[in-house]
């Protein structure tokens, strides 16, 4: 597989190697200190991710004091290992403009998918700023110990398949980005302030344009990007910033008001109460034998005529 990379992506110098001071490259996962006038491949490019691409998996600590060295490429950060992340090959990581994006491993069986935080440098190392670390081959996909726990490789086995050099598939994540407009709100006081984020922008693969307006606070990016993307790329930079979509949820708000109708409806039963009046009439029926004791009083009148003529 090493072979096959390097048919596709020649090295474009060597370095030699230095002794680490005391106390420097820290050995942790399996890392490669290097040797003392031991001359080794840099690289500038790296073979190009296709939807089936050989890489070499490793371990990395991307936490401060870990194995990893200086805090994470994409956004300055150290990062917990139990995120799902990597560091990918100088050629692979573009010059930032995979940062942030995903990509999907499959190995032992499984996949996953994993978020790009950082560089593996494959042009320079045995030095203070790579942790006196040889340099990065250049198919290289530098893993957290979440990655290598969402493959099902267990823990003691890890550092043994590392120094195996295995064999891992890398591919784009599926979900790619549909051309499309984004706007962020972002707050900036000065040029200077807009600078910094036109700068951190025009490296992100998939931007084809970029339009920044101080007076309204509004960052227009169009391509095919993602929004949650462009986000973490502002945000990186210490920028607050929001989604200008966000802001506008009027719409949906009368929507949730429209039940007001219904209301109506509820009280639609009041013609049913005059149905529950109507018995009234009934009651007429109900007085009706007052002729009744007409007959009986006549009866009574009747009685002293008779006595009368008794007498």
């Amino acid at each position: 597989m090493a072979k096959e990379a390097k048919q596709t992506c020649k090295p474009s110098g060597k370095i030699k190697g230095k002794k680490p001071p005391p106390n420097k490259c820290n050995p942790d996962h399996d890392s490669d200190c290097c040797e003392e006038g031991k001359l080794y491949d840099i690289y500038k490019c790296s073979p190009p991710v296709s939807d089936h691409t050989n890489a070499i998996l490793t371990l990395n600590g991307f936490g401060q004091g870990d194995d990893g060295g200086n805090p994470s490429e994409c956004d300055n950060k150290y990062h917990n290992n139990t995120e799902l992340i990597v560091a990918l090959s100088t050629g692979r990581f573009n010059k930032k403009k995979r940062c942030h994006r995903y990509i999907n491993i499959h190995g032992n069986g499984m996949s996953v998918k994993a978020k790009v935080v950082d560089e593996c440098d494959s042009t320079m190392g045995c030095d203070e700023d790579h942790d006196y670390q040889s340099p990065c081959d250049n198919n290289i996909v530098d893993a957290s110990q979440a990655v290598w726990d969402a493959l099902g490789v267990p823990q003691d086995q890890q550092e043994l398949l590392h120094s195996r050099v295995p064999s891992f598939v890398l591919s784009p994540d599926q979900a790619r980005a549909m051309s499309q407009t984004v706007i962020l709100k972002v707050p900036m006081s000065c040029e200077g302030c807009a600078g910094v984020v036109k700068a951190a922008l025009e490296t992100m693969e998939g931007v084809e344009s970029l339009d920044i307006n101080m007076a309204e606070q509004k960052v227009t990016v169009k391509g095919k990007v993602k929004p949650d993307d462009v986000l973490q790329i502002v945000m990186s930079k210490r920028k607050r910033a929001t989604l200008w979509e966000a802001e506008a949820p009027t719409p949906a708000q009368e929507d949730v008001e429209a039940p007001t109708p219904a209301q109506e409806d509820v009280e639609a039963p009041t013609p049913a109460q005059e149905d529950v009046e109507a018995p009234t009439p009934a009651h007429e029926d109900v007085e009706a034998p007052t002729p009744a004791h007409e007959d009986v009083e006549a009866e009574a009148e009747a009685k002293p005529a008779d006595n009368a003529a008794d007498a």
